[in-house]
């Protein structure tokens, strides 16, 4: 990640702060549908539930490759989730992805008062951007759907308490922490913990306007006994309603996260990514998607892990089936290899 984009990216979180004026985007599963089906719900004398979900298919196409023994095009399921809601009294709800147990989530909300809410369980980790469960630092995920810097869904069980003030909301958290090692005895930061090691941290989380969000992130973790972790990041969202012909809007997010790794076996280093990503919504359910980002894996050494990626996507969803037809470009920094992908993807939302 250069320092050329990273002043950019600062440059454009204060100039797009001044001129906040759409609607904030709403909630959905997550970067690739705008708005999940309507849920089929049921009511029982104890609670009221939902169950909803998300189911994929996924043919890509990337360069044959004979050391790694893969064919040009292999069809892929990168999403089958089922999730269940359940409001089991006023103040108490219960939500959880169910059947998937590499990346599911499963805790209790309690609103302790109409500012406070207390969540306990699998966790989502109140670290960047949540509302839509992806990780997007270092720009598009892996060809296997792993994350690239953090897991792609990042759950870990704790507790986290949230407080709210109008647009503003501060989440406090303590989870089960980073802690697992690779072959040079240094963390992992996409994969789960293994439960053995705890850290926690906070996120400060303001809206500006009706189309403005930003998001201030810390995490704190001893990767192992007596090494510390510490990661911070900032996020920012923001939505431009437009007149240009048939442009109807641009919903844009970008966001940078560092994490300091200290106390290895040989020297501290540091990881690095961040992104860039542009939605341009057009009529009858199209858009175009283009996203953009960088990973350091370790600041001492360049390497193959230390990637750029761009993406072009085009997407239109009917009704509850959405479709994308997606190039993304991998560029490593070292030893280049032919890894672009050519992705076309159909999902059914229920």
């Amino acid at each position: 990640m250069t320092l050329v984009f990273r002043s950019l990216f600062l440059a454009l979180s204060i100039s797009l702060s001044l001129s906040a004026l759409a609607e904030e985007e709403s909630f959905s599963l997550d970067d690739v549908v705008e708005e999940p089906a309507a849920a089929r719900s049921a009511t029982t004398p104890a609670a009221n539930y939902k169950l909803f979900g998300r189911m994929d298919l996924t043919s890509e196409f990337t360069p044959y490759d004979r050391d790694r023994l893969t064919t040009d095009n292999q069809f892929k399921t990168q999403h089958m989730l089922i999730f269940l809601s359940v409001q089991a009294q006023e103040d108490l709800s219960f939500q959880a992805e169910i059947i998937n147990p590499e990346s599911n989530f499963y805790f209790v909300n309690y609103e302790l008062g109409p500012r406070t809410n207390l969540q306990f369980g699998r966790i989502l980790v109140p670290f960047g951007e949540t509302d839509y469960y992806h990780h997007l630092y270092g720009g598009n995920v892996n060809l296997d759907g792993a994350g690239i810097m953090f897991p792609n869904i990042w759950a870990e069980k704790g507790v986290n308490l949230q407080l709210s003030w109008g647009k503003r909301t501060l989440d406090t958290y303590w989870v089960s922490g980073i802690n697992k090692l690779d072959g040079s005895q240094e963390p992992i930061l996409n994969q789960s913990s293994n439960d053995s090691l705890q850290g926690g941290g906070v996120r400060w989380t303001e809206s500006m306007g009706m189309s403005f969000r930003y998001r201030v992130s810390y995490y704190y973790t001893e990767w192992r006994p007596n090494s510390p972790l510490h990661a911070a990041g900032l996020d920012v969202k923001y939505s431009l309603p437009t007149n240009w012909g048939a442009l109807q809007s641009i919903d844009m997010m970008a966001g940078v996260a560092v994490v300091d790794i200290q106390k290895t076996n040989t020297e501290n280093f540091q990881k690095a990514g961040d992104f860039f990503e542009a939605n341009f919504r057009l009529p009858k359910k199209h858009s175009i998607r283009l996203r953009y980002g960088t990973y350091d894996n370790d600041d001492r050494v360049e390497d193959e892990a230390d990637l750029k990626t761009w993406s072009l996507a085009w997407k239109k969803r009917i009704r509850a089936l959405n479709l994308m037809l997606e190039h993304q470009w991998n560029m490593e920094q070292v030893n280049e290899s032919e890894n672009d992908i050519l992705r076309f993807m159909a999902t059914v939302n229920f």
